[in-house]
């Protein structure tokens, strides 16, 4: 499988080549010579008996011939370090300093300054998710603002490769599924800020992707207006199946908070995927494709929590979804994440076959998904790790 994709890959990148060399003015008789061999040499490639491809039928299969290599950046010395370490202290800010003492802060107005400043704390509060405008904007999403700061996520880690199996029919909106959660969903953040690079072929239609987090996090003060400002919206059903009717796509973090109450681990990822059958069923409602997106190295992004821990944070998230453990530790015991290597594949879409029910859907989902993972762990930084579904 490996050597089939390694000479499909190559032969993409020798059709960009050749359609160069016409364009310099190349002569069209030996362009044509090139162009026939390199056709002949994908028709090969795509007869391959052992191409993991083979198995896809109808609207599942890809548009391009193969998976390839979309984007690959590897650690490039100290300035490079300085310089994505001092972006990595922004959304260290924002999620571990600032958000925790928005959300939490106004516990301690009490006893600071009575019940007067609780009654203000209050007042502001409700004015800020009331009045105060929350809105998106691509335009800031993708400009020269909050661009660098998205880059970041890319720079920080060793190495960070995205391999794209198939280019999308932007014709259909998708439900892109990811996994696993991780400890910050570092690599989602990824696809939803760098969307507009790994699928130009939607941003082209006018379409957009909408990621979906957590609804608290979004009625943090300040912090919450800025998600909404770079496109991210709330996981609940009413909102993504807005989103997909209006022929928008959706991101979506399968596993949710109960995946990240499982834990990580240095030779398993465990995803809270077996009664997860939501995403397939929005998908079913519109038509929409859901494509199944896997991040090998999330879980060496943070220490691992202990059973303990565990355990008292999923029984507080019985009586309130506060989210995950904390204090999050990575680098020397800082909010900062280790810099582990990062493999990011975009699977081939899957659509629901005529009369086919949810659970059939999602049962199939989760073939693919573990055969993409088969394809892939051995490309990645632990090529042993496991995968384990519950």
């Amino acid at each position: 499988e490996e050597s089939f994709d390694c000479h499909a890959i190559g032969v993409l990148v020798e059709s960009n080549t050749g359609r160069d060399f016409m364009a310099k003015g190349g002569s069209s008789t030996t362009a044509g010579s090139v162009m026939k061999r390199m056709e002949g040499a994908k028709n090969e490639a795509r007869s391959a008996s052992n191409s993991p491809l083979q198995s896809l039928q109808g609207r599942d299969r890809p548009v391009v011939g193969a998976p390839r290599v979309l984007f690959e950046k590897k650690c490039e010395g100290l300035w490079s370090d300085v310089t994505s370490a001092a972006g990595m202290a922004v959304f260290i800010l924002s999620f571990c300093v600032l958000a925790p003492i928005l959300a939490l802060g106004w516990l301690a107005v009490p006893f600071a300054f009575g019940a007067k400043g609780m009654a203000v704390c209050v007042v502001l509060y409700t004015a800020s998710q009331t009045i105060v405008p929350k809105w998106y904007s691509r335009a800031y999403k993708d400009g020269p603002i909050h661009a660098p700061i998205i880059n970041t996520l890319v720079s920080y880690v060793r190495d960070f490769k995205v391999i794209k199996e198939a280019d999308l029919d932007p014709s259909h909106n998708y439900v892109f599924a990811w996994h696993p959660h991780g400890r910050m969903f570092y690599g989602f953040g990824a696809l939803i800020g760098l969307f507009s690079s790994w699928y130009p072929e939607i941003i082209a239609t006018g379409h957009d992707v909408r990621g979906c987090v957590n609804e608290n996090l979004l009625r943090i003060p300040l912090l919450g207006h800025w998600l909404h400002l770079i496109g991210l919206i709330s996981c609940n059903k009413g909102t993504v199946r807005k989103v997909l009717s209006r022929g928008d796509s959706a991101g979506i973090i399968v596993g949710g908070i109960e995946e990240v109450l499982e834990g990580t681990f240095d030779d398993k990822d465990v995803l809270f995927l077996k009664e997860r059958k939501g995403f397939c069923k929005l998908a079913m409602e519109g038509g929409s494709g859901v494509v199944p997106c896997y991040c090998f190295g999330e879980s060496d992004l943070f220490h691992h929590e202990g059973e303990a821990s565990l355990r008292f944070w999923r029984w507080l998230n019985k009586f309130s979804k506060v989210g995950v453990p904390f204090p999050v530790r990575g680098w020397m015991q800082t909010p900062f994440p280790k810099r582990a290597p990062l493999l990011i594949v975009l699977g081939s879409p899957l659509f629901a076959a005529e009369g086919e029910s949810v659970a059939e859907f999602h049962a199939r989902y989760v073939d693919a998904l573990t055969e993409m993972h088969k394809r892939y762990v051995g490309m990645s930084s632990k090529p042993n790790r496991r995968l384990v579904i519950v």
